[in-house]
């Protein structure tokens, strides 16, 4: 288990420890969370992916042609803004 905002480290823990699930965002503060789940999965074919868009208009098309099991926008599980 790990927490990593940008899209090389979060690789490198994938290699390291072949985990069975993803969590991750469309924006990171490096890299892309899109890309990230793409070069995960040739890494770990089988990964489940969980996204959380949080981007102001997010690609949910690419989301769902990268085959993530869940696909989330952060406003929905963050709630209104006051």
């Amino acid at each position: 288990m790990g927490a990593v905002s940008d899209e090389e480290t979060a690789l490198h823990y994938v290699k390291l420890h072949r985990p069975g699930m993803l969590f991750c965002g469309d924006e990171l503060e490096e890299g892309d969370g899109y890309s990230l789940v793409a070069r995960s999965r040739e890494l770990v074919p089988d990964l489940r992916v969980m996204m959380i868009l949080g981007a102001v208009n997010p690609d949910v098309e690419r989301a769902i042609a990268l085959k993530a099991e869940v696909i989330c926008l952060d406003r929905d599980l963050m709630g209104p803004e006051p």
